[in-house]
């Protein structure tokens, strides 16, 4: 093992470390993380945050923009009134989640194929 992959195996055990132990937010730990790698010469400055401008990226930051909006403004609460009797059992709670999702096959948004 190479000085630099030894020193980033170090850097990854300390960030789940972080993360784990949860003091520190997780925007923190990660950003934190990424400097660190910078500074120790693993990534290049100049291709540190070439990743926030993938279309993935920017598509979950805007999902977790809209799903905070939607929980702040109570639309989600209206949802999960008709969803909070069936919660008791696992198996219950996952189909009537997955009846809310509007087709009720939430794996196919896993999938990249088209409808």
């Amino acid at each position: 093992m190479s000085p630099d992959q030894g020193l980033l195996f170090g850097l990854l055990a300390l960030l789940v470390v972080l993360l784990i132990w949860g003091r520190i937010r997780y925007d923190v730990v990660a950003f934190g993380a990424l400097i660190a790698c910078v500074v120790a010469g693993l990534v290049p400055a100049t291709g540190a945050f070439a990743g926030f401008g993938h279309p993935a990226t920017v598509t979950v930051a805007l999902v977790l923009a809209l799903s905070k909006a939607l929980s702040d403004s109570g639309a989600t609460d209206i949802f999960a009134r008709p969803v909070q009797p069936a919660a008791g059992r696992t198996a219950t709670h996952i189909a009537a989640l997955g009846g809310v999702s509007g087709r009720g096959t939430p794996v196919k948004y896993l999938s990249d194929s088209d409808p």
